[in-house]
């Protein structure tokens, strides 16, 4: 090899010294005699250097995207080559031997596989690397991603490995966060959750959307848990909530949501590039009505709440109105399983955070990220979590699990009402402790917010417990005293007639 780009990279490799050092200590420096070192800057560029010859020839039945032939690529050294045919790909296998042998490079047999993509050939046949055969696998990790022969689908286990990789970080992250601090306040979790949930949830979506119902599942259950460990409730509680409560969006919408980004990306792209050729063919067999990327693409818009319809634009500037639909169709789910909820009744038609008058009941934002989360004492933020997640110790939750009928969930103290939230919050009149604490909790709020203490004369007992849940000066007294009011009722059993 020769040319002055070369030279210059001698020049850095003759002249370049290392050291290692650990802690307060330090190694001699010392010189790399043979080859790149691992972690060099200048390492990746002399390896496509290196590698940019590399003879593997052209055949008939090559793979080709809208005329383009396309028979390997490379990502670094993990190479991948593809065929048709078992003749054509072990030709290509020998060209590949020989050329690394030429180069002085030794292919990593133990390492090399071989897996039939879409449909498995009638007789599965011998591939052979160098003499040594060449493994056959049904599932595969290829530069990140889980390719499987099992399916027609040869993402179909990608997903449900990373959610079973979420799972596991969520239980790490809360158990080791909760033995360093008394609990992992909602704020860090969700920074957390951006940070290290959401990469592993959104991977590989823009090359393999979601297009059906089942192709989310893992990563929608895996989400979930996370979430409700986020907010502190049970596998009972709501899904819908915990979305509406915490502002993350739901990660079929989010993956969606990326999916246009990347396909904005496309079509960004020179027409010369690979990715380019293959868009233009998976845009061709969609609109011939056969399987293609860009058709899965359309049906994972529409598999959203609010169909979103993907035509077959050409132009970038249309993305943005795309991704623009799906965000609302995201917010039109929160809201329609809200209002469609038999319990999250405190939650249906609520006030925007620091409203007073009626006239603001209904226009809090779908998803949003709550005041009430960023109450510093966790036994506080917790209760008023539960009360308006209806995860709660009352008879109207509890015994929804048994099948009760709804009129038949009576008070434990007084026996005479529904024991929902307004009643033992606000109505109930059995027990003399509860009375005590409503009694400081209307003192407390007339003396500190006197504005306030009017406003609540004239509403309804849920609207009183809505407008309490949204009012930032008077959330931390409101919060002691749902916590106050849901231990005596943890204390006493459940009243069954």
């Amino acid at each position: 090899m020769a040319g002055p780009l070369y030279d210059v990279f001698r020049l850095i490799y003759e002249r370049m010294r290392y050291y290692v050092r650990s802690g307060a200590e330090s190694s001699d420096e010392f010189a790399a005699d043979m080859g790149i070192l691992i972690g060099d800057p200048a390492s990746p560029i002399m390896w496509l250097l290196f590698f940019s010859d590399i003879s593997i020839p052209d055949l008939p039945d090559d793979i080709a995207l809208d005329g383009v032939t396309l028979s390997h690529l490379e990502q670094a050294d993990d190479i991948v080559i593809f065929a048709t045919s078992a003749a054509s790909l072990q030709a290509k296998l020998n060209a590949f031997y020989k050329w690394c042998s030429r180069n002085f490079l030794q292919v990593n047999k133990l390492k090399s596989w071989w897996m039939p993509l879409g449909a498995a050939p009638p007789a599965i046949p011998l591939f052979f690397l160098g003499g040594v055969s060449v493994v056959l696998r049904e599932s595969q990790t290829y530069v990140g991603l889980r390719l499987s022969a099992a399916s027609r689908n040869l993402f179909a286990q990608h997903a449900g490995g990373k959610g079973e990789s979420v799972l596991a970080l969520s239980g790490l992250i809360f158990s080791l966060l909760d033995r360093r601090c008394l609990q992992c306040p909602p704020s860090v979790a969700r920074t957390l959750y951006r940070a290290v949930i959401d990469p592993h949830l959104t991977h590989g979506c823009d090359i393999s959307p979601d297009a059906s119902v089942a192709s989310v599942t893992a990563l929608e259950s895996a989400q979930n848990t996370y979430l409700r460990k986020l907010l502190r409730v049970g596998k009972r509680s709501s899904t819908v909530a915990l979305f509406s409560e915490t502002g993350i969006v739901p990660i079929r919408y989010r993956r969606a949501d990326l999916l246009l980004r990347f396909l904005g990306y496309l079509l960004q792209c020179p027409d010369e590039m690979y990715v380019r050729s293959a868009l233009r063919d998976s845009v061709d067999l969609a609109r011939q009505g056969k399987g293609s990327w860009y058709s899965d693409a359309q049906k994972a818009l529409r598999q959203l709440h609010e169909p979103v319809q993907l035509g077959f634009i050409e132009d970038s500037g249309e993305i943005d109105a795309l991704r623009a639909a799906v965000a609302d169709s995201a917010r039109a789910f929160v809201a329609h399983g809200l209002q469609n909820s038999t319990k999250l009744v405190l939650l249906k038609q609520r006030p925007k955070e620091g409203a007073f008058d009626r006239a603001s009941w209904g226009t809090a934002p779908a998803m949003a990220s709550r005041s009430y989360l960023r109450l510093p004492i966790p036994s506080h933020r917790v209760a008023i979590t539960r009360l308006l997640l209806s995860d709660h110790p009352l008879a109207v939750e509890r015994l929804r699990w048994e099948k009760v009928p709804h009129d038949q969930r009576l008070c434990r103290f007084c026996h005479d009402a529904v024991e929902d939230e307004t009643h033992a919050l606000l109505l109930c009149n059995g027990s003399p402790e509860l009375g005590a604490l409503r009694a400081t909790l209307w003192g407390v709020l007339h003396a500190a917010h006197p504005d306030l203490s009017r406003a609540l004369l004239v509403l309804e007992p849920v609207e009183i417990l809505q407008l309490l849940c949204v009012h930032d000066a008077a959330l931390p007294t409101f919060a002691r005293f749902v916590r106050d009011v849901l231990e005596i009722f943890s204390g006493t059993a459940i009243y069954r007639p």
